[in-house]
């Protein structure tokens, strides 16, 4: 079968390098510097998600109930910020992404939510008054600086100010993507720290990026295992594979097993 063309739709170059918008069949996709893939989106289907990382940072979805406010740090083309506003209409967002350019092109080209209880706001998640003055279902860590998770993402001043924005039933995500062994250690043990025995790891086939979940209070693994079904048809996301890799990623008394 013939692979759809891929067109740019758009070039731009910032501070931080190139930017592109590209079209291919029923996928948009934003792309910075040629190789990283920010983002992507099917454009006539908004409640679903064509980038496996975007899926495995709502896996934690099956353990508790659906989300009405998020907090996202970096926001990429927006994509789940689209999908969220598309499957559960009535939750609140707050996005806050450094690089004006990509906030401007998720706007134009991936329909960031421009509804009321939605905002997208130009500047750095260390400084944002979001972090102090709301408390959050959901914080979502999606920050990269040259190919890597900056480390203050996964220090104990940063994580704690995450853990104490969420709700009772709040779940900070981190889409970790690290270089090595050593690294890994230092974010899963500083991320351990911060949520003792409430942490779950998850990683992505075919790519470098380590989910990581955070939970303010332990979740249920069992309960959400009878619930795979009604889950997945509720989300339209893959919850059982999910699980299973959870289970094989994450050993007995590692943190939720």
């Amino acid at each position: 079968m013939n692979q759809p063309e891929t067109l740019i739709v758009r070039v731009e170059r910032d501070a931080g390098g190139w930017i592109e918008v590209r079209s291919s069949g029923a996928v948009r996709s934003l792309w910075v510097d040629g190789p990283m893939l920010q983002s992507e989106i099917f454009v006539e289907r908004p409640g679903d998600l064509p980038q496996a990382v975007n899926r495995a940072m709502l896996a934690h979805l099956m353990f508790g109930p659906a989300p009405s406010s998020m907090l996202m740090a970096g926001c990429g083309g927006g994509a789940i910020a689209r999908w969220f506003h598309a499957r559960a209409p009535g939750m609140r967002g707050r996005a806050v992404e450094i690089d004006p350019a990509i906030a401007r092109l998720a706007r134009q080209y991936f329909d960031f939510p421009a509804t009321a209880g939605w905002e997208l706001t130009i500047g750095d998640i260390r400084n944002d008054a979001g972090l102090t003055s709301h408390r959050w279902d959901l914080i979502l860590v999606d920050l990269e600086q040259d190919g890597l998770t900056p480390q203050w993402a996964y220090s104990a001043a940063f994580l704690g100010r995450c853990r104490d924005a969420l709700t009772r039933n709040g779940v900070l995500t981190l889409n970790l993507l690290v270089d090595g062994a050593d690294r890994f250690a230092r974010a899963i043990t500083a991320v351990r720290s911060a949520f003792p025995m409430r942490t779950l790891c998850l990683p992505v086939p075919e790519h470098r990026n380590i989910v990581v979940n955070a939970f303010a209070r332990r979740p249920d693994v069992a309960a959400a295992s009878l619930r795979v079904v009604e889950s997945q048809e509720r989300w339209g996301l893959e919850f059982d594979s999910f699980l299973a890799r959870m289970r094989a990623a994450n050993p007995e008394g590692s943190g939720v097993f």
